[in-house]
């Protein structure tokens, strides 16, 4: 009877001590715990350094074909009340275009603790420089797990194919997949021609089989004050049964090219997710698009009607 009631004693304590186990380790010392099914908030952080380093004035965002990469590692996603926090190390990098070859401008590696409230980064938090890098990494981490895996932290972080696949798709039509210009309404592209002394008609095609055909547009009359802003008034709408990526593969981008009054493009094409955005140019040697043409009996060398507002 002893020896039932000693094994069930340390049974007790084996279970106790595993619970207080755990307890220390995905609870940190200052109440976060972590958890899982919500590593979306990786994406979310990534996007919010995305649209923080494009709205930052930086003369090097001026430079031909520039673009920033960024990849990171996650280190886990915690909460604590009403806040949660995704731990992460990331790199970053700018490239711009230099003799048509992707050279890198600016960057950085390093960790980072993004805080949340409601899935939307209110705040982040990077290592201090100097003599106070390892104590500021120290107040980061939940816990010793943590901060043992950040200050060993090996980075295999590369860019080297995000930045590849990017210039390879701005440089050559050829490689733009149906997935780097569909916009979240479907849009795949607009259409102009532009060798016209008038306002032209304009073509928008669709991922779902459906063309928009603007033929009016908003003005005013001779001597009066209206917005400068191009808006297109009425339409007409139609269906299509043909590959109109070959249009765009076709094409050539124009985003670094020069036109002038004299010496313009016979058509223009506005493409883009809003990730990528192109400015492609075609003339009537383009097969693709004059099958596709043909096929919905639409000719885009046409003036649109002017509908006078007051």
């Amino acid at each position: 009877m002893k020896k039932k009631k000693i094994v069930k004693y340390l049974l007790v304590l084996i279970v106790v001590f595993i619970i207080i186990f755990l307890l220390f380790k995905f609870i940190g010392n200052n109440g976060e715990k972590y958890i899982s099914d919500n590593e979306y908030l990786y994406d979310r952080a990534i996007n919010y350094l995305k649209e923080k380093e494009y709205e930052e004035i930086n003369p090097v965002h001026d430079e031909k074909g520039y673009h920033f990469f960024l990849s990171y590692d996650g280190l886990g996603i915690t909460e604590d009340k009403e806040y949660k926090y995704a731990y992460m190390w990331i790199l970053g990098e700018g490239y711009y275009l230099e003799e048509d070859k992707p050279k890198n401008s600016n960057g950085y590696s390093m960790f980072y603790k993004f805080t949340f409230k409601d899935d939307i980064v209110v705040k982040y938090d990077i290592p201090e420089d100097g003599s106070k890098y390892m104590e500021s990494i120290k107040k980061m981490s939940i816990d010793k797990d943590m901060y043992k895996k950040i200050i060993n932290y090996d980075s295999k972080l590369s860019n080297k194919e995000l930045v590849s696949k990017y210039y390879a798709k701005i440089t050559d039509s050829k490689n733009i997949l149906k997935e780097d210009i569909i916009s979240n309404n479907k849009l795949l592209f607009s259409i102009s021609y532009k060798k016209i002394d008038c306002i032209p008609i304009s073509l928008s095609v669709y991922d779902d089989g459906v063309y928009e055909l603007f033929i009016h547009y908003e003005t005013c009359r001779y001597g009066e004050v209206c917005d400068d802003i191009l808006k297109y008034s009425k339409k007409d709408n139609g269906k299509y049964d043909y590959d109109v990526m070959k249009i765009i593969n076709s094409s050539t981008i124009a985003d670094n090219m020069t036109f002038t009054n004299e010496k313009l493009p016979e058509y223009e094409i506005y493409t883009g997710n809003g990730e990528l955005v192109y400015m492609l140019v075609t003339d009537s040697k383009n097969e693709s698009l004059n099958e596709f043409l043909k096929s919905i009996k639409v000719k885009l060398n046409v003036c649109a009607t002017p509908d006078y507002v007051k």
